[in-house]
């Protein structure tokens, strides 16, 4: 139920209703409080009333027809009484007046101006409500210009619409009601929605890597392999410059600290010439005669690489090497035509392959140690033991090589731009 109070901008005239026949056969008046000599009244014939309910508004069913409708029009300044009108209940859009017995009902709905329609001498307005369509007639000749103007019901507006149910129309297909009025107060009458302001682009934090030297410093020390150079630099930046906490400097030294732990036991061989560096674990830079394993990682490289091999007296010809594990699973590197074989030392020969484990191969060589090998060819085979240096190697250098890479990707997604020549517009 809702109550709209005195001052109404709807209400040209106090409608006095009589339901007749209804289900519950209820009455429902509404009185004005104007002296006589300013009321008249108008009251539609029975023939009006008849026409009118049998060309559209003859709800399908066992409707009343003997309804009569009064409406007291005023000429003058009306201080209407409260008033009660009841929202709209969805059960009108799919049932009769007399299933449902709200026949006659003052009621209200909050929906647009959808269409103008006319059946034969009668003016509809359809209005569209978020539960579905009605129309309501429109009898202009029953209201006064100074209280209403109907000329404010365009298709699209939103109002609360006032109007006496009256029940299903066959011809419609709809629910049909006698129009009575509208509000225009802002209260009831959906507000647009506001074009939202643009949310403003966030002030980016100060950083390591927003100075374009510091960023070109870190670069070329991470392809010389220069990690202390690395580690000082950013503790030089954070003593100077009280970064805050996502501050990229912070992320370097937690990632510099696994490799500073074990940096004296790895040889780092620089290439000036590509500017890049190899990191071999403790002079174990090459197979000879008494290395045949020798892990490694580069600084530019992803990945870790083995050279595996052997210094002999004699050729073998490898067609591959099994390295024979702890735990008595074997890991087998294809040899062969990929082998690098040439004579070092007056007559001694050098056999070995790149070899490049994938992630099994190398999860394989992380768990259980390597502790032999053996190079074979149909009709010759060399075993090596490997050394208590070899076995140690792959797990420093795979160290290294996992911590390069968070190091590489932080300075390509927020140091690269820094770094890296700007073009000039044409």
């Amino acid at each position: 139920m809702r109550r709209v109070l005195c001052i109404w901008l709807f209400a040209l005239a106090t409608v006095l209703v009589v339901a007749c026949g209804s289900a519950n056969n209820q009455e429902i008046v509404v009185e004005e409080k104007a002296s006589a000599e300013t009321v008249t009244s108008a009251e539609t014939t029975t023939s009006e009333l008849e026409t009118l309910v049998d060309t559209m508004l003859m709800p399908s069913g066992n409707e009343p027809t003997n309804m009569t409708v009064t409406f007291l029009v005023a000429e003058g300044d009306i201080d209407y009484d409260e008033v009660v009108f009841y929202h709209t209940p969805d059960i009108i859009y799919t049932t009769t007046g007399s299933e449902n017995g709200l026949g006659g009902t003052f009621m209200y709905i909050q929906g647009a101006v959808k269409s103008f329609e006319t059946q034969g001498d009668n003016e509809l307005v359809i209005i569209q409500s978020s539960s579905g369509i009605i129309g309501l007639t429109l009898h202009r000749e029953l209201f006064v210009a100074e209280y209403i103007e109907l000329d404010l019901l365009e298709i699209g507006e939103y109002f609360d619409v006032f109007f006496m149910y009256m029940g299903m129309s066959s011809v419609l297909e709809m629910p049909v009601g006698m129009f009575v009025g509208l509000c225009l107060n802002d209260i009831y009458i959906p507000a647009p929605t506001p074009t939202p302001e643009p949310t403003p682009e966030p002030i980016p934090l100060p950083d390591f890597f927003d100075d374009e030297e510091r960023a070109s410093q870190f670069d070329q020390f991470m392809r010389a392999g220069s990690f202390a150079d690395i580690y000082y630099l950013t503790i030089y930046y954070i003593e100077n410059n009280n970064p805050h906490e996502q501050d990229s400097a912070w992320e370097i030294i937690n990632l510099l600290e696994p490799i500073l732990e074990h940096i004296n036991r790895v040889t780092i061989i620089h290439d000036t010439f590509n500017n890049t560096a190899t990191i071999f674990y403790r002079g174990l830079y090459d197979v000879s005669l008494q290395h045949s394993f020798v892990p490694y990682t580069g600084t530019r490289s992803s990945g870790l690489s083995i050279m595996v091999g052997f210094h002999n007296n004699g050729w073998i010809f490898a067609d591959r090497a099994r390295i024979r594990l702890e735990d008595g699973s074997t890991v087998t590197v294809t040899m062969g035509r990929d082998s690098t074989r040439d004579v070092i030392r007056g007559g001694e020969i050098r056999e070995f392959v790149r070899f490049n484990p994938n992630s099994r191969q190398l999860e394989q060589l992380l768990c259980s140690r390597p502790y032999m090998i053996r190079f074979e060819e149909s009709e010759r085979q060399l075993d090596r033991t490997l050394t208590e240096l070899e076995q140690n190697a792959l797990d420093v250098i795979h160290l290294f090589e996992r911590s390069q890479v968070p190091l590489r990707r932080l300075f390509n997604t927020r140091g690269r731009t820094y770094s890296q020549p700007t073009m000039k517009p044409e």
